[in-house]
This record gives C-alpha cells, sequence and structure tokens, in this order.
C-alpha cells in the first residue's frame, strides 16, 4: 500500500512540470483517472496523450491512440501494415494496444532529467512523431486522408 501511495506521489510531481510547460505552452489539457494528460498539439493539431510512468519520471511517452480499431477480420493485415510502418518510419511506434481493439502510434524518450527543457521539446516533437508514423501506417493500410 505505501509503495502505490508513494508511486501515486512520483506521478503528481512530474505531472506538476507537464502543466507547467503545457501552460507555457499555451495549450489546453485534459488529466484523466490515471493522471495522464491529453492536449492538442498546435503544430499537427493532433489531440495526443501523455502518459507518465510514475515510476521513471525521466521516461516520456506521447501516444496518438485509436488510429484504426482492430477486428478479427482486419487484425492480420494491421500487424503488416504496423510492421511496415515501423520500419519505414523514424521515432514513432505503431502497435495494437493492450486491449486489442485499436492501433495506436508512440514517441518515447529518455530525457537526461525531467525538466522544462527536456519536456518541452519532448512534448512538441512527440506528436509530430506520431502523426508522421500515423499517416504512414494509414498509407499503408490503405486509408489515407
Amino acid at each position: 500500500m505505501v509503495e502505490k501511495e508513494a508511486r501515486k506521489n512520483l506521478k503528481k510531481n512530474a505531472a506538476k512540470i507537464y502543466f507547467e510547460v503545457l501552460d507555457e505552452l499555451g495549450y489546453k489539457y485534459d488529466v484523466d483517472k490515471d493522471g495522464d494528460i491529453a492536449y492538442v498539439s498546435a503544430v499537427t493539431n493532433s489531440k495526443v496523450i501523455a502518459i507518465i510512468d510514475s515510476g521513471f519520471d525521466e521516461f516520456v511517452r506521447i501516444v496518438l491512440p485509436e488510429v484504426k480499431d482492430v477486428t478479427s477480420e482486419n487484425r492480420a493485415s494491421i500487424l503488416e501494415a504496423c510492421n511496415v510502418a515501423n520500419l519505414k518510419n523514424k521515432g514513432g511506434k505503431v502497435y495494437i494496444s493492450e486491449r486489442n481493439k485499436s492501433v495506436w502510434v508512440a514517441y518515447e524518450a529518455i530525457l537526461n532529467e525531467l525538466n522544462e527543457d527536456e519536456l518541452r521539446n519532448a512534448l512538441f516533437i512527440g506528436p509530430v512523431v506520431v502523426t508522421a508514423a500515423g499517416q504512414k501506417f494509414l498509407e499503408v493500410i490503405g486509408e489515407t486522408e
């Protein structure tokens, strides 16, 4: 119980830095029940989620959720398209979510330390990377917008 509470506090402390940077950038954001932060990138106009890992503050994950629904009928083609998109893009990871319901795209980075300068760069570049990787996935699957 104590460890769980300690992890929760670590996540809250990291979130404060995220809030400061997002406020500075002028981004509006929402916080979900897990403490993760959804915001719309001014560069890509994409809604992304910053998932805060409570055990590792220097790890940053920015995700573009629910790019495409996964069904038993399209699962094989989705997996192939994820593989091709991952081979062709730089920095983005395209995968089927843990619940096997949709494709997500992630940008993951390890910062030297969690501070405003490094986080600002990650919150800026993350949406660019996941949007490009998501577009590559849709191109491969044949659904370019």
